[in-house]
């Protein structure tokens, strides 16, 4: 019980102050679970960082269920999941609920909080990458790790970049996460960590054409070309992890009853959670169903699932436009918690509430989208970590244990330049430079380092004056 205790409190804090997105929030979990708390071991976590990060869906939550599975079983996973994203699915459907009565100024004073916290997000970034980098010294592959760390960046922080220093055009690379992790995991199975001349050769090719097509600047926009590269890409994964077993790799035999148990528990969930809004409107099931659907496709975080909500929501003219750029994204953005579980649910309040003129039905809808994305999350996930777990001992994902957190490092370096773009554009609405913003953030990170390691402040504390900084001086111009 005590376990189970210190688990809710430790995802509860981490829905609190969850901004920056799943990738951002990966040190923020672990520093949380594994270093202070100690709930699991560090092995375990990263095994979790691995499936979250090829998986659809949120990954804060289905770190989350992952951790509190361990720990407490299916309450655990239950308790953990709700926590990290509650707070942020919360206060986004009660705002888009009181929006016409909204004073404008709370959300500023939310974006201006937001800001410092951003900057401590970025501190626990720093500190984590700093981490991983000691461990490729001590494993003896420093310089492959930060050359895997570096091109990473490179290739996906192209956008971020472009923002900040003002540049116009399209970058040339800036992959999506999802792409790049596509192309990591492709480099590894099919060389299994072994590049010879042909194998170099294959990858390099394949890996440029690849890079070509799914950069912003689309140098190659040819449909078929991209679908052909994708399926050799496939073709020689699966073949590689084929001569890998072959080569002594066996499963391990692992009882199937847990994974029945998770999945047959979100089933449950979500059936009961979805009954009261069943009853009171009729095309329930038919939301539920998109629901679900956009997020078992949903690769690459919160992002990716904008174009996809527009995809399956917008088209079929559930909701507006203006509903959903002017409102539901500003607030969503606005607040911490999985960017996924936030949209869902406030396009479920405003499908119930247009439907049928009922803020109540509308909170109903709202509760049920909510708990879809949770469930089918992590229903995707615990299929996919099972099968990971019967193959763990496989060398082609020991490998892929020792390239993971360079490759996760290089896409957080994006994240940190991203937030700091995004936070740029807050203070410019407050007529604060560009160069001042920098210098800003900059002063509050060497504040949180000194507070953090020479007084030894708490997390929360250090949240609290951070945010508060940014309110002051964005209120002061």
């Amino acid at each position: 019980m005590k376990n189970l205790m210190i688990l809710l409190s430790s995802f509860l804090k981490v829905g609190f102050i969850g901004f920056g997105g799943g990738s951002a929030l990966i040190p923020v979990i672990e520093k949380e679970v594994v270093t202070d708390k100690q709930l699991l071991s560090e092995e375990d976590y990263n095994n979790y960082v691995i499936v979250s990060n090829i998986t659809p869906g949120t990954l804060p939550v289905k770190l989350a269920a992952a951790v509190g599975r361990k720990v407490s079983g299916l309450t655990g996973m239950l308790g953990a999941a709700l926590m990290v994203s509650l707070p942020g699915v919360a206060i986004t459907v009660f705002l888009v609920s009181i929006i016409s009565q909204l004073n404008e100024n709370v959300l500023l004073q939310i974006e201006y909080a937001s800001v410092g916290i951003s900057v401590f997000i970025i501190f626990l970034l720093v500190h984590y990458i700093k981490k991983v980098m000691n461990g490729c010294k001590q494993a003896g592959t420093s310089h492959a790790g930060w050359i895997i760390m570096l091109t990473v960046f490179i290739l996906t922080g192209g956008k971020g970049i472009y923002n900040i220093f003002g540049l116009t055009g399209t970058p040339l690379f800036s992959i999506s996460t999802i792409n790049i992790l596509l192309l990591s995991f492709f480099i590894i199975f099919y060389t299994n960590g072994k590049i010879t001349l042909v194998k170099g050769t294959v990858v390099g090719i394949i890996g440029i054409l690849f890079i070509l097509c799914t950069g912003k600047a689309k140098i190659i926009s040819s449909t078929l070309i991209f679908y052909i590269i994708e399926i050799i890409m496939l073709s020689l994964s699966c073949y590689g992890l084929y001569a890998s077993m072959k080569n002594g790799g066996k499963a391990k035999r692992i009882s199937p009853k847990g994974l029945i148990a998770e999945i047959s528990t979100w089933v449950a969930f979500l059936v009961v959670m979805a009954v009261p809004a069943s009853l009171v409107f009729s095309e329930t099931t038919l939301y539920l169903s998109k629901g679900l659907l956009s997020t078992v496709i949903s690769f690459g975080g919160g992002e990716a699932y904008i174009s996809i909500a527009d995809s399956v929501f917008l088209s079929t003219q559930d909701i507006t436009s203006q509903m959903f750029y002017g409102q539901i994204l500003p607030i969503a953005n606005a607040l911490p918690g999985p960017i996924l579980s936030k949209v869902l649910a406030a396009i479920g309040y405003y499908i119930g509430l247009n439907t049928t003129n009922s803020i109540g039905v509308g909170y109903l809808l709202a509760l049920a989208g909510y708990v879809a994305s949770l469930a089918a999350s992590c229903t995707v996930f615990s299929i996919v970590l099972y099968i990971y777990n019967s193959f763990e001992n496989l060398e082609i994902f020991q490998i892929l244990k020792k390239w993971i957190l360079p490759i996760i490092s290089g896409l957080l370096l994006s994240t940190m330049v991203s937030m700091m773009y995004e936070n740029i554009k807050i203070f410019a609405e407050c007529g604060i430079v560009e160069g001042a913003a920098i210098l800003i953030c900059l002063l509050i990170f060497s504040l949180l380092y000194f507070l953090y390691k020479k007084l030894h402040w708490h997390d929360i504390i250090l949240i609290l004056v951070s945010g508060a900084v940014t309110i002051i001086i964005c209120n002061l111009f």
